[in-house]
């Protein structure tokens, strides 16, 4: 499908795509479900994620209790929120440094590993 979106000439993503194809009331229609159910599903799937890896090291020898991964993951997603809302510049500097140290760890893994 990401194919396709390259013949439509206009900005907007998904919903120039969907509105060429269909029309406006499916296009309208998808922008509220992604902004309601899709956005926020991802969003707290990774919270929930990156709060298990990060309660992991406390909890050695079980899986930490999930009622604080999920009291973590609240606080994550509302920090990053207040972050956004301040300055948009260091939720990208946050996300950039992420992404490096992902990419580092997977490197050190990899070439530890073989």
């Amino acid at each position: 499908m990401y194919g396709q979106r390259t013949m439509i000439p206009k900005s907007g993503g998904d919903y120039a795509y969907i509105n060429e194809a269909f029309g406006p009331l499916p296009a309208f229609l998808y922008m509220w479900v992604a902004l309601f159910v899709i956005m926020p599903t991802g969003n707290a799937v990774t919270a929930l994620t990156f709060a298990q890896y990060i309660l992991q090291p406390i909890w050695p020898h079980c899986d930490p209790p999930y009622s604080a991964v999920r009291l973590l993951a609240a606080v994550i997603t509302c920090l990053l929120t207040a972050i956004n809302c301040y300055n948009v510049k260091w939720v990208i500097r946050f996300y950039i440094t992420c992404t490096y140290s992902s990419m580092f760890f997977i490197s050190e893994f990899v070439l530890t590993t073989f």
